[in-house]
């Protein structure tokens, strides 16, 4: 059986995209399937639909009718209709769409922690995971001293066997 992600911040596809693109095809082959909103995919300058499509992304069309979320985007609201209508699980960066599904009781993971996912997946090393991070925390000013100091920590303590 087949498990669906949510990817409901364009943010994490371009983190990914811009630190290590092939990252996403792991992300695919962790989940099983991945869909992203195509409103989503159209704010990632990075990523073709071919490309998206060649490294395993689903693409999904955006419903026309959304869920009320004065504080979210349009994209996020699309998301979050995904999360709330298949109880989908959700990769976000963004703290407001992250609350709102957690709000509901839906599961979300921050962009970075996903990355712990897959070094203790063995899908990722520690130095690809790490690299990443480095690079994703030098190009988003969103990722702080702290977050990585934070990150780094953690995947210090992964044990691989």
């Amino acid at each position: 059986m087949k498990v669906v992600v949510a990817i409901c911040d364009a943010n994490v596809l371009i983190d990914y995209c811009k630190a290590d693109e092939d990252l996403i095809r792991e992300l695919v082959g962790f989940w099983g399937i991945v869909t992203v909103p195509d409103i989503v995919l159209h704010e990632v300058l990075q990523l073709s639909l071919e490309r998206a499509e060649a490294l395993g992304l689903e693409i999904v069309e955006t419903p026309l009718v959304l869920p009320e979320a004065r504080s979210l985007s349009l994209p996020d609201r699309a998301c979050l209709h995904f999360v709330l209508e298949k109880g989908w699980a959700c990769i976000a960066k963004d703290r407001r769409l992250r609350n709102e599904c957690a709000r509901n009781g839906c599961p979300t993971v921050w962009g970075l922690e996903m990355l712990l996912k897959l070094v203790s997946a063995e899908m990722v090393t520690i130095d690809r995971a790490r690299n990443a991070a480095i690079r994703i925390a030098a190009d988003n000013p969103l990722i702080n001293r702290a977050t990585l100091a934070d990150f780094l920590r953690q995947l210090g303590g992964i044990r691989m066997d």
